[in-house]
């Protein structure tokens, strides 16, 4: 529900967000209801939206004191990225080791105790060091 402008002379524009569209295929039509409480609607639109799989990326152990091992799609893993709290890129400071195409070990030995961000080709993820 959104409430109207009321009495206008110029064309006005209204938007909402389904957060919870239906899988498939998403029905919508407009009700708009007067002061007086007449109303009408729209024409019925259709959306079809295929439900975007986000890559599952498993790490462990978190918090960590010198190693951590990520464990997911091959594609979620290409060109991580280890940044620190103030956003500046450190992956140079990591070993990153391949383990298999969808297995890597990065070694956070030389990192200083603290927070750290992980960022792969989709997500990014919080790593304590301790």
């Amino acid at each position: 529900k959104i409430d109207g402008a009321g009495n206008s002379s110029i064309l006005l524009d209204y938007s909402t967000i389904d957060k919870t569209p239906y899988p498939n295929t998403s029905y919508y039509r407009l009700k708009q209801t007067d002061f007086d409480g007449q109303f009408s609607y729209s024409q019925i639109k259709s959306v079809h939206t295929e439900k975007i799989k986000k890559p599952q990326l498993e790490i462990y152990p978190n918090p960590t004191s010198n190693q951590i091992t990520l464990v997911g799609d091959e594609n979620e893993l290409k060109d991580i990225i280890i940044y620190n709290l103030l956003g500046q890129n450190i992956t140079t400071q990591t070993k990153q080791v391949i383990i298999n195409k969808d297995k890597i070990v990065i070694d956070l030995s030389q990192l200083n105790t603290g927070t750290y961000y992980l960022k792969t080709k989709t997500s990014a993820y919080k790593v304590l060091k301790k």
